[in-house]
């Protein structure tokens, strides 16, 4: 008798060992979709600070400034003022560094 109730033992055991092996391959399963879903929040916020970027040199696009004509001393070479628009652009260089850079566009001659 002591041999069948090992046996039984042995079966229980083993069926234990079975479904701690199911339990274990499940978390994994959830572990993996985890990092799935941590891999799309991060290009979530990529795409975000993309977007950032964007809007903020439209922003800048559309500031207007005004200013005088400067010699190199940065003495006014004239009283007139004249409208400014600044234009932006970005692009990345081989380093992944995001650049900006802005120019200053002379529109048109205030009356001033």
């Amino acid at each position: 008798m002591d041999g069948i109730q090992n046996s039984i033992n042995g079966i229980r055991n083993s069926m234990d060992g079975i479904q701690n092996s199911i339990n274990g391959i499940r978390n994994s399963m959830d572990g993996i979709q985890n990092s799935i879903n941590g891999i799309r929040n991060s290009m979530d916020g990529m795409e975000n600070a993309i977007n950032g970027i964007r809007n903020s040199i439209d922003k800048i696009k559309n500031t207007i400034v005004t200013g005088a004509l400067l010699n190199e001393e940065g003495l006014a070479l004239s009283e007139q003022t004249y409208l400014w628009r600044a234009q932006g652009k970005y692009s990345k260089d081989n380093s992944n560094k995001i650049k900006v850079e802005f120019l200053l566009i002379r529109n048109e001659h205030l009356n001033t």
